[in-house]
This record gives structure tokens, C-alpha cells and sequence, in this order.
């Protein structure tokens, strides 16, 4: 006798996950995997394109596959990391190199991963040895990031000025990056912000400066107010979680959970408390720089974890950073009109209705 076990299937074979260099082969990178790497760094930089830096992983590990002592791909790779969030690996990769090659690139990349983990003094220590060897725009910029994160508002724009002198049209795109780091510190200092359409000239569709221009331009106390404008240009940005988050007080939209982690649990806390504070404990694993940690404070402000809330604020403001956000979360938590000022005094770095409860916390009774 013959048994048929009908719909009784076997077991379908485990998927194999592609290695890197079959990534690379199915995207059309496999001649040069190195310069396939490069160029995905470059277009994820241009779009603000996260799945691009998955592409330039795959890209420098083939290459190191290929030839395991490739200082470019080495120092790519620990680059790649930084931008996936990955800081600590990133630093693990980057240091042994810079003090093996002593290259100003390299120290950079150690100076990134250690600022973005809240290590100021390390990042100034490496910057400071990018700078000694090779000074110019990379390093410039870096020292500019740092100065506004402790603080030194005027030593920012002095380095991001340094960042823009140092830079050439022939190579368009770090040019245009000084350009909207130049310009959206004056569009903070309400201020006219003409590097800005000049870093889009330089790079069409650059997505940092049209994030920066879109900012500006919502910003109805700035010189650049154009709403339809400032809607134009943060609408050709449809994956940017800080784009959506601006659009999001004129037009319904949602931010991916696929988006930066912080900037999720930023825009979500006042809805989703339990889950932002989940993905901002998450995110602190990785980076504990003030606006990660004044993020934490102000999801458990909304969890009403109050006093636990108040002390991270506290510890985050304890660094002189004058980000916006950073302001607006801790002049709420904290109940400090005098907090609400200052940040509306950068108010483009807020969205109307961040600048709308700020207004209310100074004006109660209104």
C-alpha cells in the first residue's frame, strides 16, 4: 500500500544571506569594490540616504576581503560605521589606524566616533592631530560641530568659516556641506544665509541644504520666510525624519521607525512615551552626546518620570551646547521661561509648534 501524505512539505532550505562582495557583484561594484564603496559614501551624503551606507559597507568589506591590510578600505569601513550609528565599532577600527598611519583622515573619523559618544576632550585631542597634519575643510568643519556642541557659538562659525575657505568647486560636495554649515549658523543668528542656494548650485538637490534652506524659510520671523517655499523644499525630501517633522505642522505625515532612533523618539514621545523612551535607551548604547541625552529627558518627562527627567536635562544642558531642541526640551521639562528665550531666539532650529509652546510657557495667562 501506497501512502499519500497530502500537503505534508519538507522543510524549505535556510535562506543563505549574501556575503558583501555578492552585494557588490548584484549592484554592479565588483571591478572596483573600494571606489563602489567611495561613491554609495557620496550619494548616501548628497540624499541623506541611509540605505546608500548599506551599500558602502558591503563595499568596503569586500575590499577587505580582498586585500585584508588596504588602509582606504580600512578607514572607509570605520567611516561607514560612524554613519550607521555604530560608534564604539567605529572607534575600535579607527584608532589602531591613525596611530599606525598617523593620517589626518583617520584621525577625524576617531574624533567623530568619540564626539558622538559624548567623549569631547578625545574628539578635540583627535581633531587637534588631524589638524596638525593636514589642515583644510574636513577638519575645519569637525572643529566648527564641536565648538557649537560645547557651546563656543563664535568659535563655531569662525572654524565653519575656516571649512568653507579651505574649499574648491572642483570638489563640489564637501564644499557644499561647509557652505550649509556655514549658512544654517546664520540662519540661527537670524541672519541671511546666502551659502546656502550657493551649496545648491554647487550640488542640485543637495538634501542637507535643502533641509537647512526648507528650515529657514518656514521660519516666519527670519528673513528668509517663505512658506510655500520652505514646504517645497522639505517635500522633495520625503525620508528625512527632520523634514517630515517640520511638514508635520502643515500636513499629515508619518516618520518611519526606519528612521534615525533619536530623532523617532524625539517626534513620537508626546504620543508614544513608553515606546520613545524604549528607543532613546536603545539609541544611548550607541551615543551619549547631550541632544541624545536630553532627548532621553524629555521622553521621560512624558512617561511623567519628572525628577529622573529633570536630572538628565540637567546633565545635558551641563555642557553649554545651544542646539535648539536641546533648549526648547529642557526649558519645558525644567518649567525655565529663561530656557524658552534662548531658544527662541534660534527659533528656526524649532518647528512652529515647538516655537508655539515655548510662546505659552513665557506667556501663561495669555
Amino acid at each position: 500500500m501506497i501512502w499519500l501524505f497530502l500537503g505534508c512539505t519538507a522543510e524549505p532550505p535556510p535562506a543563505t544571506i549574501p556575503g558583501p562582495c555578492e552585494v557588490v557583484a548584484a549592484a554592479g561594484g565588483a571591478a572596483d569594490p573600494l571606489a563602489f564603496a567611495q561613491a554609495a559614501v557620496a550619494d548616501g551624503r548628497a540624499k541623506s540616504d541611509e540605505g546608500a551606507y548599506v551599500l558602502a559597507d558591503a563595499g568596503a568589506r569586500c575590499a577587505l576581503a580582498r586585500d585584508p591590510a588596504s588602509v582606504p578600505a580600512r578607514r572607509l569601513l570605520a567611516h561607514v560605521r560612524v554613519q550607521q550609528h555604530r560608534f564604539a565599532e567605529a572607534a575600535e577600527l579607527a584608532e589602531p589606524l591613525a596611530r599606525e598611519t598617523n593620517d589626518a583622515g583617520t584621525w577625524i573619523v576617531v574624533g567623530d566616533a568619540l564626539l558622538e559618544q559624548g567623549e569631547f576632550d578625545g574628539a578635540a585631542m583627535a581633531y587637534q592631530r588631524a589638524a596638525d597634519h593636514r589642515p583644510g575643510l574636513l577638519v575645519f568643519d569637525r572643529i566648527a560641530h564641536l565648538r557649537w556642541m560645547e557651546g563656543d557659538v563664535e568659535g563655531a562659525r569662525e572654524a565653519a568659516v575656516w571649512a568653507v575657505e579651505s574649499g574648491s568647486a572642483a570638489d563640489p560636495e564637501p564644499l557644499a556641506w561647509a557652505l550649509t554649515s556655514l549658512g544654517w549658523l546664520k540662519v540661527l543668528a537670524r541672519e541671511a544665509a546666502p551659502e546656502l542656494d550657493g551649496a545648491l548650485a554647487l550640488v542640485p538637490g543637495y538634501a542637507p541644504a535643502l533641509l537647512a534652506r526648507g528650515r529657514a524659510r518656514l521660519h516666519e520671523e527670519g528673513p528668509a520666510y517663505d512658506l510655500e517655499g520652505g514646504l517645497s523644499d522639505l517635500r522633495a525630501l520625503p525620508r528625512n525624519a527632520e523634514a517630515l517633522r517640520y511638514l508635520a505642522d502643515h500636513e499629515p505625515v508619518t516618520i518611519p521607525t526606519t528612521a534615525d532612533r533619536r530623532t523617532w523618539a524625539d517626534f513620537v514621545a508626546p504620543s508614544r512615551p513608553a515606546d520613545a523612551l524604549a528607543a532613546i535607551d536603545a539609541e544611548l548604547l550607541l551615543r551619549r552626546d547631550p541632544v541624545t541625552r536630553m532627548t532621553r529627558a524629555w521622553a521621560l518627562f512624558h512617561v511623567e518620570r519628572v525628577e529622573e527627567a529633570r536630572d538628565e536635562a540637567r546633565n545635558a544642558l551641563a555642557t553649554g551646547c545651544p542646539e535648539p531642541r536641546l533648549l526648547h526640551h529642557a526649558a519645558v521639562v525644567l518649567g525655565d521661561p529663561s530656557l524658552a528665550t534662548r531658544a527662541l531666539v534660534t527659533g528656526a532650529g524649532l518647528t512652529g509648534s515647538e516655537r508655539g509652546a515655548l510662546r505659552a510657557l513665557l506667556a501663561p495667562g495669555d
